[in-house]
């Protein structure tokens, strides 16, 4: 594929415009989108376009020879010593602790003396704080709206924190997005949303991010993006991460995930957002083998982090 052809996938800045069977896609306060809100399309809509200009601006920057280089250069390089990290962690901690991943969500936390925000060596030390008191893995936001250098971030992450792998999380358009995180020294990325990259772009954001030994979870709202996604040969799933599955139905997004994950392929594997933690052991229950807490909810806990992952974990304790 060349560098620059996935920019002539049309679905990619035309589906995210229409709403699916009624329901619409809107922003929450900590720049996510919730499903079931007129006004959802044009706040999709707007970001996605923010994102494509940034995106383009960077390949005008670095030129269509250096583009290529890079691609090549990080197939080349292809999984590396460990590869899919993410899912051997699955694994490891469903034999041998009986309970899901839990993944703790990072992001600059806005300060309140003069409104300033975190340095990425402070991020980062929280980030550790968080693996100290035993968190399975991390994700960190590198969005311009969370922090003006989210590669930075994302690589102070990595390295202070080896032990753990580390989620690149994103809203993810083009392939050189999935170089960057591989650069960063991140095992997976978050933020491939089938609804934006569409019935084509998806499988191939999704194949980009196997080569290069990247877990790439596709982000799905309903069973029938699940399926579509599962007949392109997807084998590992998110849910309520960058899309929200919070509408005025009471017990909605519990249906819609139990629904999803009940119907999911043999052998492929799930995460599902986590914006209330007491709801932790319900969704354990129906199915999810990883759980990811959001930023939200880590800022919360700054600085008691420890009492933080107790909680969590025992909500979802295997025994």
């Amino acid at each position: 594929m060349s560098a620059l052809s996935f920019w002539g996938c049309p679905e990619v800045y035309s589906r995210h415009a229409r709403c699916r069977k009624g329901r619409c896609l809107s922003k929450s306060s900590d720049g996510d989108f919730d499903s079931g809100r007129e006004s959802a399309a044009n706040r999709l809509e707007g970001i996605v376009r923010r994102k494509k200009e940034k995106i383009q601006a960077y390949l005008d920057e670095i030129g269509m020879e250096e583009l290529e280089n890079r691609m090549q250069d990080a197939l080349k390089i292809g999984a590396g010593p460990t590869p899919f990290a993410f899912s051997q962690k699955v694994s490891q901690v469903g034999m041998v602790e009986g309970r899901p991943l839990l993944i703790f969500e990072m992001g600059r936390l806005e300060k309140e003396e003069g409104g300033s925000v975190e340095s990425a060596e402070e991020v980062a030390e929280r980030a550790c704080r968080l693996v100290e008191a035993g968190a399975d893995a991390l994700s960190v936001r590198v969005d311009e709206e969370v922090t003006p250098e989210g590669d930075k971030d994302a690589f102070m992450i990595c390295q202070a924190c080896p032990s753990v792998p580390v989620f690149y999380r994103d809203w993810l358009l083009h392939p050189v997005q999935l170089v960057n995180a591989k650069s960063a020294g991140c095992s997976g990325v978050l933020g491939i949303v089938a609804s934006i990259t569409g019935p084509k772009g998806t499988p191939v954001m999704s194949s980009f991010g196997s080569a290069l030994g990247l877990d790439s979870p596709v982000e799905v709202v309903n069973l029938a993006e699940m399926k579509m996604m599962a007949d392109a040969s997807v084998p590992f799933y998110c849910m309520d991460i960058g899309v929200s599955l919070s509408v005025g139905i009471s017990g909605f997004a519990n249906d819609v995930v139990r629904g999803v994950l009940g119907e999911m392929p043999f052998g492929s594997l799930s995460i599902v957002g986590l914006r209330d933690i007491e709801k932790a052991g319900s969704v354990r229950a129906a199915g999810a083998d990883g759980l990811y807490i959001r930023k939200e909810i880590v800022d919360f806990y700054a600085g008691d982090e420890a009492s933080l992952v107790s909680h969590i974990k025992s909500l979802v304790d295997g025994d």
